[in-house]
């Protein structure tokens, strides 16, 4: 196996993922400035029948517990594979995995994770012991309507207590995983503290503060994916960071950190701006009307929407939110072993919108020529080149145009230009151009400034 280790805010690697494919150095975000780094080790991992099978046990109760989903028995033939590791000192922790196994150690109770399956309304939670109480089965309930701890079960859950001196053990639920990506998280609800009889307890295999330790995974595995699944298409598209590729990738549906949202206004502006300025400089006899028909065809939704399925850019697209425990149709992401849905809804302008999103980020990253080059690459046939200009009636130029060099402070190489932006469409003298082409290209000479500003 490749093994890749995970840092969470700088602290310890207390996870690896083991992959059949080497995963790259990664470094993001998440909720709360949390930072996680993915740092893959220079040795590979080989393990043999039995260590294989301590991991994926490790694995499958895992994120059994904390997706609180069933394991599907199919791990291995999963798309996706990998496995997750704990680890002690940066080496796998095979003593750790050896004793959730085979229990040659016995851990005590208060630091395992708790269900109480038989009990109504709480067989689907996870609880960590508080305190082994000094109260027991036959002490007074608190509420007036039950003699005991006894006459409770019995009248409320139809549980009969077998032990009836056995101490009550004070419980408090634990945390589900929950999404880490998340633009805020809600303030957790204070413990609540309940009491139950030992006998009502099921042990499992996992540590509490392991357990504790995993609760951002799979959001971090979400995002490892994500930005692997997006390698897979700037691969057939051009080279792009991978921060901005995901940012270009994800719609605001998500409710994720990150959003195309200011990447495809920016986007948006600077194709009007390419697409004026390609058609402004190769159609020269045209006026405003014919060429704004012309800029419609290529900035249109329609002929963006079309231009990333042909890509087959909607495929990448992120457009669910992730909720680890939300059972939806629409649930996106589960780790190897568990079934996944892929069903998700594509909108007609969002995919369009993806396309202004990534003309936004190739420019950013490298500039003007990246961006149109990107444009090319998706069959958008915009060049970028001036071409020598003519002049046709420099000598219209009047004392009257000087005065507005000498108000604008800027004194003209090309006075004709000056003397078109100047030229009303009532003017019936043939010889002079009227505004109208110069006022189709500054409209977004202005709007992309503006934008960009």
């Amino acid at each position: 196996f490749y093994c890749s280790m995970i840092s969470i805010d700088a602290s310890k690697y207390r996870f690896a993922i083991l992959s059949l494919k080497p995963i790259p150095y990664l470094s993001f975000e998440m909720v709360n400035n949390m930072k996680v780094i993915l740092v893959p080790k220079k040795e590979n991992v080989t393990v043999c029948k039995q260590q294989f099978s301590l991991l994926t046990h490790f694995h499958c109760t895992l994120f059994s517990l904390l997706l609180r989903i069933p394991f599907n028995g199919e791990l291995e033939s999963t798309k996706k594979f990998y496995l997750i590791a704990p680890l002690k000192d940066r080496e796998i922790d095979w003593h750790l995995l050896t004793n959730m196994s085979t229990k040659r150690e016995k851990v005590p109770f208060e630091d395992l994770v708790i269900r109480i399956p038989n009990v109504p309304n709480q067989n689907k939670s996870l609880f960590r012991v508080q305190c082994i109480d000094k109260e027991n089965s036959l002490s007074p309930f608190p509420d007036p309507l039950y003699k005991d701890y006894i006459d409770y079960f019995e009248k409320k859950h139809n549980l009969v207590i077998i032990e009836e001196t056995q101490p009550l053990i004070s419980v408090v639920r634990l945390p589900r995983s929950f999404s880490y990506l998340r633009t805020s998280i809600k303030k957790r609800a204070s413990e609540h503290l309940m009491k139950f009889p030992k006998e009502f307890l099921v042990t499992e295999s996992l540590q509490i503060d392991t357990y504790m330790a995993a609760l951002p995974l799979p959001s971090i595995l979400y995002r490892i994916e994500s930005y692997l699944r997006n390698e897979d298409l700037l691969s057939t598209l051009l080279p792009l960071d991978p921060n901005l590729a995901l940012c270009a990738l994800t719609a605001k549906s998500a409710h994720d950190i990150h959003s195309y949202e200011r990447l495809e206004i920016f986007g948006d502006s600077f194709l009007k701006l390419a697409a004026t300025t390609f058609l402004y400089e190769k159609y020269l006899q045209l006026n405003e009307g014919q060429l704004s028909c012309l800029k419609a065809d290529i900035i249109s939704n329609l002929n963006l929407h079309n231009k990333c399925r042909k890509a087959n850019i909607h495929l990448y697209i992120n457009n669910v939110q992730f909720e680890p425990n939300h059972c939806s149709r629409y649930t996106m992401w589960r780790p190897p072993g568990f079934n996944e849905n892929a069903q998700r809804p594509l909108y007609f302008k969002m995919v369009a919108d993806v396309i202004e999103a990534l003309i936004a980020a190739y420019y950013l990253e490298s500039g003007r020529e990246r961006a149109i080059d990107f444009m090319n690459h998706i069959d958008i046939p915009i060049k970028w080149q001036l071409p020598p200009r003519e002049t046709f009636f420099e000598d219209l130029f009047s004392s009257q145009h000087e005065e507005l060099e000498k108000l604008l402070g800027y004194k003209w190489k090309d006075k004709s230009l000056l003397v078109e932006a100047f030229t009303h469409t009532s003017c019936t003298n043939a010889k002079i151009c009227s505004f109208q082409r110069l006022e189709f290209l500054g409209d977004a000479v202005l709007d992309f400034l503006i934008t960009q500003y």
